[in-house]
């Protein structure tokens, strides 16, 4: 179930306002969304490869206030839609071909007829951590 964020006068710039009052949608979630004011549900948008076979179809949902992303890949030639199960982001690349990042790893897809897929890990990013260093003296104070 998909349902508008609103949010009182009172909590105009909190994004963990909670969902009450009638006030429209405001910028900035306009533009993390791509909603537009009073509208009550985000449809799914598509993305057709460079040959047009096929299309990247990316639902948002919102549930209140959680909200998540989808990705399937559907043919435009035959009635095969392939679900990108966890998948957290998904696009075609310059040479037409699928590349989509899941679970920490980015890979690169080719689909075959049988709406399968044929995915190479191009790179593991998992242990990649970030290194801790020392602030500067000027950026500890406001």
């Amino acid at each position: 179930m998909l349902c508008p964020l609103q949010y009182s006068q009172s909590d105009k710039g909190s994004r963990n306002a909670i969902v009450t009052g009638d006030y429209s949608q405001n910028e900035d979630w306009q533009r993390d969304f791509g909603a537009e004011p009073n509208r009550p549900c985000l449809g799914p948008r598509e993305k057709a490869n460079p040959d047009g076979s096929h299309v990247i179809r990316l639902t948002r949902s919102i549930e209140c206030l959680d909200s998540s992303e989808e990705f399937a890949v559907r043919s435009l030639k035959q009635p095969h839609t392939m679900e990108m199960d966890r998948a957290s982001w998904v696009e075609w690349d310059q040479h037409g071909r699928l590349v989509f990042a899941r679970d920490g790893k980015i890979f690169v897809g080719m689909i075959k007829d049988d709406a399968g897929l044929a995915a190479d890990e191009l790179i593991d990013l998992n242990s990649g951590r970030p290194t801790p260093i020392r602030a500067t003296q000027w950026s500890t104070k406001w």
